[in-house]
């Protein structure tokens, strides 16, 4: 991946950069939040459903592969669970999905 493709990713209007950065920083806070509320029984569900909230359409289908994919493959390898490691996977697929679903349509909105 070049610097040029990357570069096409991030908005060029003042208010595209701010909505990208406020969108970051709500997928950070949610990430920041799986981390501290790690002990809480349900924080699991909480944490995917931010996450789907925040990068739909396309994180519908990134938090289900990454959701069932690496709970199956950490019990295979024999790792026991772990809330916040297994949701990990989750934030890192469907923060990637959701940046690249969003922001070709809002360099070109905005």
């Amino acid at each position: 991946m070049s610097l040029k493709t990357i570069y096409r990713t991030v908005p060029t209007s003042t208010l595209g950069r701010v909505a990208a950065t406020a969108w970051i920083s709500a997928c950070l806070g949610v990430l920041a939040f799986g981390y501290v509320q790690r002990t809480v029984h349900d924080m699991p569900l909480a944490f995917t459903w931010f996450m789907i909230i925040l990068t739909f359409p396309l994180g519908i289908l990134g938090v289900l592969v990454a959701g069932l994919g690496w709970p199956a493959l950490m019990s295979a390898l024999g790792y026991p669970y772990e809330p916040f490691r297994d949701e990990l996977p989750i934030w890192v697929v469907a923060f990637v999905l959701g940046y690249c679903a969003q922001a070709d349509p809002l360099r070109q909105a905005l």
